[in-house]
């Protein structure tokens, strides 16, 4: 387990009305959700960071409008049967367009 400290001014705390306790949970929360966002790192990975249920990061996730990775390749999959159903494709599209896609999607997603 690898252990980090910082030092956050008082007047940032004062002025967030943040106690130590809080700042701490926010912290953990802002961390495990940049690693999932940026650094692809596992949902129970970062669930433990921010000391949460897996279940509690994933709707942290949701309320700071970050989609997990199964939500995106259920979209991604939609995509796919809508454009089957519709005669623009016969359900083969090439790897880098998905890739294009579900990027563009996720990226959407943390605007």
């Amino acid at each position: 387990m690898c252990q980090v400290s910082f030092n956050i001014p008082e007047v940032v705390l004062a002025n967030q009305r943040m106690d130590r306790a809080t700042t701490e949970v926010f912290v953990r929360q802002m961390v495990a959700v940049a690693y999932y966002r940026e650094k692809h790192e596992t949902l129970d990975n970062c669930a433990e960071i921010a000391r949460m249920s897996a279940g509690d990061f994933r709707a942290l996730l949701s309320r700071m409008g970050v989609m997990t990775r199964e939500e995106a390749m259920a979209r991604l999959m939609d995509e796919l049967e809508k454009g089957r159903r519709s005669g623009e494709t016969d359900g083969y599209i090439p790897a880098e367009r998905v890739r294009a896609t579900l990027k563009a999607r996720l990226a959407e997603k943390r605007l």
